[in-house]
């Protein structure tokens, strides 16, 4: 919960400054992310986009359905052990879940665009491995 009263804090700035939010987390990140969007009662963001995310798939548990956005991008890997193991039953004790895996359902409060990227030769944190992360950076702010 600190995590996300933190990002809650830092969102709201740039909400007061009148700047256009995008957001990207990676893993439990977006659980974070998620948390501190409600908190603020989901204001407008332009984009979010979420790599390997270790949320719920449920929209609505996951606040994902309420997000107000423009577009949102899911990033799924096909090597995610760490995602498997956030479906486990100790994974999900632990508060893991696998959004990343399976992707979105119950998404009854559509937003306007919504991607599903999937990298099947990918692992959990492969986003971040060299070429890999200079594709994904030109990817996000080409969106």
């Amino acid at each position: 919960w600190f995590l996300a009263w933190r990002c809650s804090r830092k969102l709201a700035g740039f909400i007061r400054a009148g700047r256009p939010i995008h957001v990207v987390a990676h893993s439990n990140g977006a659980t974070v992310v998620l948390d501190a969007l409600r908190r603020l009662d989901y204001p407008r963001i332009e984009r979010l986009h979420l790599l390997s995310p270790s949320c719920s798939e449920d929209g609505e548990v996951s606040g994902l359905a309420r997000v107000n956005c423009e577009l949102i991008s899911i990033y799924r890997a096909g090597n995610d052990w760490v995602l498997k193991f956030a479906d486990s039953d100790i994974g999900n004790i632990l508060g893991f879940d696998d959004l990343g895996a399976g992707g979105p359902r119950n998404m009854a409060h559509a937003i306007s665009d919504f991607i599903v990227v999937d990298e099947d030769d990918y692992s959990h944190s492969s986003w971040f491995e060299g070429e890999r992360f200079e594709a994904l950076m030109h990817r996000i702010t080409k969106t």
